[in-house]
């Protein structure tokens, strides 16, 4: 199971797969967050959705099955300042 994290001061999102444990991360890749300042970061399968809070959008990623790249699907523009990913 991998989770991400986003990096605001970095713009890019960390991903890391969670151990047999359960208890311990180990980092797998940083990937682009496709603008400055991602806020939120929503997975799902292999899709990778951000937020970018300072860039005025939100951005739609397919991830690699090991995730570590990405290919950019879709920048979703004129967002003012997005700050969350909801998914119903």
């Amino acid at each position: 199971t991998d989770t991400a994290h986003g990096g605001a001061g970095d713009d890019d999102i960390a991903v890391f797969r969670i151990e047999e444990d359960g208890a311990s991360l180990a980092h797998v890749s940083n990937l682009p967050a496709g603008g400055h300042w991602p806020r939120d970061i929503f997975v799902s399968d292999d899709l990778l959705i951000v937020t970018t809070e300072r860039s005025d959008c939100v951005t739609v990623f397919r991830m690699s099955g090991d995730r570590m790249s990405s290919v950019l699907l879709q920048t979703l523009t004129d967002l003012p300042a997005p700050i969350a990913v909801l998914c119903v």
